[in-house]
């Protein structure tokens, strides 16, 4: 097992394995977390570990995903690595776990880039429909997410341009989950409801979410961990410029999810916890710094521990 690990190019048994394993870390990680800081906000409702633990199913699946999606981008042997740097994003911003609505649509936007990543093929209108839908869906929890409809049109352009359909089969799957949810609403309220009932111009507003996000160190641990992402994302960029047509296609599908995610928080200024909307990206880029061939072992060394001293600081200096 550990031969094919070490050896495998591809997820074998062995690499999903320890993905799996992994996964099952950020559980304990989440946990961990849920003993310093969700009893305290969660107190409120009766039953608040249930609570928790429909939070953590939503972390540990987008983890999952995001591994998916990786291992396009690192070796598969280490792919643990960005599941691991997934958690301790969370672990990082710790409040960040209490809003649900916002991390029901992070997952499910886990599960769009999934389906933009693997656009260039035979099966785009599928993917195409599939990410718009998922988007709709999302939308129900976190109107700001329709901004990922951009990212979708961005893999559009990048990785499958010549086909006309691509560029409306989006709008038809954002279309068909509108109409769902008109249909759901007339059904419900017994009468027929329109667009036009809705406050279209609180489509950036902010969901109910169990309590005010009021971390005083909130913006100490994003500017930590946003010098991480720079870091990390200049260093990804700089070798996916020496690398195949697909490794550079693949660092603007990035390049894209990240201005899409500044764009979100930027629509909502107010919102602070928009902020687990960048643990993709994060997630990402730096899972490939940390794994990637060219970093020194002692550089890699350092990193990796910066981050975990980063994270374990904030469960006690985060209020």
């Amino acid at each position: 097992m550990v031969r094919d690990i070490s050896t495998s190019s591809t997820l074998s048994g062995a690499n999903m394995t320890l993905v799996l394993l992994s996964v099952v870390g950020v559980v304990v990680l989440c946990n961990v977390g849920y003993t310093f800081r969700w009893v305290e906000w969660c107190n409120m409702t009766d039953a608040p570990y249930v609570d928790a633990v429909k939070n953590i199913a939503s972390i540990t699946a987008g983890a999952m995903v995001t591994a998916l999606i990786a291992k396009d981008m690192v070796p598969v042997r280490r792919l643990w690595a960005v599941v691991v740097v997934y958690a301790v994003f969370y672990a990082a911003l710790p409040t960040s776990m209490f809003f649900k609505d916002y991390l029901y649509a992070s997952f499910l936007m886990c599960v769009v880039v999934y389906a933009v990543w693997h656009l260039g093929g035979r099966n785009d209108a599928v993917y195409l429909f599939l990410s718009s839908f998922v988007v709709g869906v999302a939308m129900w929890w976190t109107p700001a997410v329709v901004m990922y409809m951009l990212f979708i049109y961005a893999g559009v352009f990048i990785l499958s341009p010549q086909d006309t359909r691509n560029w409306l089969i989006p709008i038809v799957g954002l279309i068909s989950v509108c109409v769902m949810g008109i249909t759901y609403a007339s059904m419900i309220e017994g009468r027929i409801v329109l667009p036009s009932c809705y406050d279209i111009e609180g489509i950036f507003s902010m969901p109910y979410t169990e309590k005010v996000f009021a971390g005083l160190n909130m913006y100490f641990y994003v500017g930590v961990l946003a010098l991480f992402t720079a870091i990390s994302y200049m260093r990804y960029v700089s070798e996916a410029s020496r690398g195949t047509q697909q490794e550079k296609k693949q660092a603007m599908i990035i390049t894209a999810l990240m201005l899409v995610c500044v764009v979100m928080a930027l629509c909502v200024p107010s919102a602070r916890y928009m902020v687990v909307f960048s643990s993709l990206p994060f997630a990402l880029v730096v899972g490939r710094h940390i794994t990637s061939e060219t970093l020194s072992r002692w550089w890699r060394t350092i990193y990796m521990w910066a981050l975990a001293i980063v994270a374990v600081m904030s469960m006690w200096t985060f209020e």
